[in-house]
């Protein structure tokens, strides 16, 4: 697997999320999933405080991945984990706050088993205070030792824009990168969902090509949809499927339906293959529930899309 380079740690191309292990992915089965990914050589893992709290209160995806640390070595796999997330019971009430994500950042370091955390992102934005007040505690525990490295997840183009400023004004390390949902799909507008949650859009992608800042783009296969659609809408659940029908996505289905053709790959590579291809750092993040859908996403990795199939994709938005 190819690298790329972030505050001089090499990290592959490619990220597994890991936010269904723990319930949907069993122990064993999840294991078997990361070896075989550090085997392609893949180096970086996805996880969240939050993953499987709303299933039993607990941060299980993180305290799998503690155990899977323990069994198998932390040589050579990081981790990249979120805090900030807001309660369950008070959605409307921002946790983005120093207390509370010094509280979640002591958990994930127990679950995991870490003295430190290689990859640290703020899981929501806090629009009530200034973004250099975020900075300036995450600063702090930078210093402190608790974090190496934190990144802004469900951050707005405007926030990031002032936290760069404003990181080069005071001498911070600043956000390593962004991480907001991106895929080659289109999202349809839905007014009841998640208003705390951000998408990237053509005008954040303009500046992540300006500005060099990695994205990390999180919802990189599109919950599975276009795999999904080319087995004749298999297995699809009505949340998807109202997320991503529209006359666009049919657009974009065909042409990576003639990719998969062309290169003879399935066409979740196809996509994801798509995203590398595009002018600006990213770090697409996919997850898998078992070895044929991992297998297919890292082919991704290994393929080269012909150009005029990027042209016609258009995920740019130019």
């Amino acid at each position: 697997m190819k690298q790329v380079t972030i505050r001089g740690i090499n990290l592959g191309r490619i990220c597994l999320g890991t936010a269904n292990f723990g319930y949907g992915v069993g122990e064993k089965d999840a294991f078997r999933l990361i070896d075989i990914f550090r085997d392609y050589g893949g180096n970086l893992l996805d996880t969240a405080n939050v993953y499987c709290r709303w299933i039993d209160g607990e941060n299980g995806s993180e305290k799998l991945l503690g155990r899977y640390l323990k069994e198998r070595g932390k040589h050579s796999v990081y981790i990249a984990t979120k805090g900030g997330h807001y309660d369950f019971s008070e959605p409307s009430k921002s946790r983005v706050v120093e207390k509370e994500v010094r509280k979640d950042i002591e958990s994930s370091l127990y679950a995991l088993g870490k003295e430190s955390i290689d990859f640290y992102w703020l899981h929501r934005d806090n629009l009530a205070i200034p973004v250099e007040e975020i900075l300036y505690f995450c600063e702090k525990l930078k210093k402190e030792g608790k974090i190496v490295n934190y990144g802004a997840s469900n951050f707005c183009t405007e926030r990031m824009i002032e936290a760069q400023k404003i990181s080069e004004e005071k001498g911070y390390s600043g956000f390593f990168g962004l991480s907001d949902s991106f895929s080659c799909a289109v999202e349809n507008f839905d007014p009841s969902a998640d208003k705390t949650l951000a998408k990237t859009d053509k005008y954040q992608l303009h500046w992540l090509n300006e500005s060099g800042t990695f994205l990390f783009a999180y919802s990189a296969g599109a919950r599975g949809f276009f795999a999904k659609k080319f087995r004749d809408g298999e297995n699809f659940d009505k949340r998807s499927y109202a997320m991503y029908d529209n006359k666009e996505n049919e657009r974009r289905f065909e042409i990576l339906k003639e990719a998969s053709h062309i290169t003879g790959s399935n066409i979740s590579a196809c996509g994801l293959a798509a995203l590398l291809a595009l002018p600006i750092n990213i770090i697409p993040v996919f997850s898998a529930s078992c070895e044929e859908h991992l297998y297919d996403n890292i082919k991704g990795e290994e393929i080269t899309l012909d150009e005029n199939i990027i042209k016609k994709l258009n995920l740019m938005g130019k």
